[in-house]
C-alpha cells in the first residue's frame, strides 16, 4: 500500500515508511524538536548586534542585523535624497524652487 521508499527521521535517525514523499520526519514530536533547533540556530545563537557600516556616511557603528543606518539623522537624509530622486524622475524635472541632491 505504502509507495514510498522507507526513510530515516532527521531527528532521531529512526527508520519510518513515510505517507507522501515530502516527509522527512517521522512523528509531530520530531518535527518540534527540529523546528526548536532551527529556531536556536537562527536567532538565539546569533550576536543580537555586529559591526556595520553606516549606508549614508560610511561611519562605523554597532547595529541589529537589519539596521542599515548609523542614526536617525542618516537614515532621515538618505530618505530625502530617495524622494527627491524618485520625484525628479517621475516628473521629468526639478519641483519648483529645489534643484537634485548628488552625493
Amino acid at each position: 500500500m505504502n509507495e514510498y521508499p522507507v526513510k530515516k527521521c532527521k531527528v532521531c535517525e529512526v527508520d519510518f515508511a513515510p505517507k507522501n514523499r515530502l516527509k522527512i520526519y517521522c512523528s509531530k514530536e520530531c518535527e518540534k524538536k527540529a523546528q526548536k533547533m532551527r529556531y536556536h540556530e537562527n536567532y538565539i545563537k546569533r550576536p543580537a548586534f555586529t559591526d556595520k557600516k553606516c549606508a549614508m556616511c560610511g561611519a562605523d557603528y554597532k547595529g541589529a542585523r537589519n539596521q542599515l543606518f548609523c542614526s536617525d539623522k542618516c537614515r532621515k537624509k538618505k530618505r530625502v535624497i530617495d524622494q527627491t530622486k524618485y520625484r525628479n524622475k517621475i516628473l521629468g524635472r526639478f519641483p519648483a524652487g529645489k534643484q537634485l541632491i548628488e552625493f
